[in-house]
């Protein structure tokens, strides 16, 4: 009998110790890693098969992916300020839904200060570099 209680307050513990783990920064959702404000350092658009083009942007300008329901995008770009919506896909992919296009996007960096990702919408593709 204190052979079977014992098993099972061993069982019990070891449950509790694994489901209380904390979650590492690569085991969390691309979502949960992306939520806030990230500052554009630069993007770089490439449309059809001509060179890319480069612009840098200053500490005024951002991303601000807002945490809710609405899943909420707002982005300063010079005097520009638009709004649109995100949607966070399977792995790293996520759709972007601003100023009437949807780029289809993928996330090839992600850390505690750093964001870049690549968009596509038809022939236009950008390579977007965010900070904190």
């Amino acid at each position: 009998m204190k052979k079977q209680l014992f098993l099972v307050f061993a069982l019990l513990f070891t449950i509790a110790v694994v489901g209380c783990k904390k979650q590492d920064d690569a085991t969390k959702p691309l979502r949960t890693k992306a939520i806030g404000r990230w500052e554009a350092v630069k993007i770089e658009t490439t449309v059809g098969g001509a060179a890319p083009v480069t612009v840098t942007y200053t500490s005024s300008d951002y991303y601000d992916f807002k945490d809710g329901e609405d899943d909420i995008l707002e982005r300063k770009l010079g005097a520009a300020v638009q709004s649109g919506n995100y949607v966070f896909l399977s792995g790293n992919s996520f759709n972007i839904t601003i100023d009437g296009k949807t780029y289809n996007c993928v996330a090839t960096t992600i850390s505690e200060n750093k964001f870049e990702f690549t968009a596509k919408e038809g022939t236009t593709t950008l390579k977007v570099y965010l900070k904190r």
